[in-house]
């Protein structure tokens, strides 16, 4: 599926600017992840319009800045109108990208560069 035809079916459920930034940062991971090209997508990015994706399904709203690690700490145990498969494991799969994209190369040792498993890890988790 190219970026032109994610973008449509997100649109039927997502104001256009969600769907293309969500579309565009998603086909970066996985460009970047059949290139194995580091640097150049950013799962931060990515995760923060996850986020404001699952504000607009829950309030019909979002914050153009969303405050992402407040957000995906809480959204757990906060009422919502979301189905528990986002408000849940969504945001536990959001906050397990956003933390490796915040803690690069703490968890690891030795002489292999992790930041290919990395790349990886996000592309698998966005999917």
């Amino acid at each position: 599926m190219d970026q032109a035809e994610l973008v449509n079916l997100l649109s039927s459920s997502l104001p256009n600017t969600l769907a293309v930034d969500l579309a565009e940062n998603f086909i970066a991971l996985r460009q970047d992840v059949a290139t194995s090209t580091l640097g150049r997508s950013s799962a931060g990015k990515f995760v923060e319009t996850v986020v404001q994706v699952l504000q607009f399904l829950d309030a019909g709203a979002y914050d153009s800045k969303p405050k992402v690690d407040h957000f995906l700490r809480t959204a757990e145990t906060k009422a919502s109108s979301l189905d528990d498969g986002l408000r849940i494991c969504g945001s536990r799969a959001a906050r397990a990208m956003y933390t490796l994209r915040n803690k690069r190369n703490i968890a690891h040792k030795g002489s292999v560069d992790p930041n290919i498993y990395d790349l990886r890890f996000s592309f698998n988790t966005a999917q």
